[in-house]
């Protein structure tokens, strides 16, 4: 993960040589508790990091899966899907809408699209996949209505963007809906600046322009395998899967 807090067209750019190879397309599988397996296209290597699975996403599976997360009968939507595990995840849980969104980069989305039709094509769910970037005009994603579950998996490193995400979920957020988010901080320098989203979250002028604001709940961590083992920082905090709620008081 880079360091880097100058995020304009590129929002994720990682600086030159932090990865010391260029990665090809890969597959992936991820193996749910009962068995099943969700197969998974990952993007060559690629600087809005559609080509990593995130830990965040494989808990939010497992969090569905064992019915600590409901989406059943649910509109969900996902900001920043990257493989679509977590929009997989919400289609396999019965959710009765699911709306996948990412960056609108075609190579992105075709893979996102992809990884969508494979593993979602025996459920009712009524599944939609898009380019979207955050803080972007939102009535393409509410032609259908408001989202009763909005998911941000492992989304916050990117710190520039905190105010764009937050106003996203605000305007498709539909009354006594939640934000479900988790993410680790792979860079544990910088910890305290992915933790500034929760404080934005409850700051009026910047969620609504003082019209409202998010009530934010920690819940209890998940501890996962570390993702980048080279990685400098804490092992410990890198390998954490911080888990919080959002829900959206007047």
């Amino acid at each position: 993960m880079s360091d880097s807090e100058e995020i304009a067209v590129d929002l994720f750019q990682e600086p030159d040589g932090y990865f010391k190879e260029r990665k090809a397309a890969s597959q992936t599988m991820v193996e749910r508790g009962n068995g099943e397996k969700i197969v998974l296209d990952l993007a060559p290597e690629h600087s809005l990091w559609g080509h990593v699975l995130w830990n965040a996403s494989r808990v939010i599976l497992n969090q569905m899966d064992e019915g600590i997360i409901d989406v059943r009968g649910k509109r969900v939507l996902e900001l920043g899907s990257g493989a679509g595990l977590a929009s997989i995840a919400s289609c396999l849980n019965g959710a009765a809408a699911v709306y996948a969104t990412d960056y609108p980069d075609e190579e992105l989305i075709e893979r996102l699209q992809t990884n969508i039709n494979r593993n979602t094509k025996d459920t009712a769910c009524d599944v939609h996949v898009a380019g979207f970037a955050w803080g972007s005009d939102t009535a393409p994603l509410l032609a259908d209505g408001l989202f009763d579950v909005i998911i941000l998996s492992d989304l916050l490193f990117n710190h520039s963007q905190h105010g764009a995400l937050l106003r996203t979920c605000r305007e498709c957020l539909a009354p006594g809906g939640v934000v479900r988010v988790a993410f680790s901080s792979h860079r544990p320098w910088l910890q305290h600046k992915d933790l500034a989203f929760f404080d934005l979250a409850v700051d009026r002028t910047v969620v609504s322009n003082g019209e409202c604001c998010f009530a934010v709940t920690e819940l209890d961590p998940v501890r996962m395998p570390v993702m980048f083992e080279e990685d400098p920082g804490d092992i410990e905090i890198r390998r954490t899967v911080k888990i919080y709620i959002m829900e959206l008081v007047e």
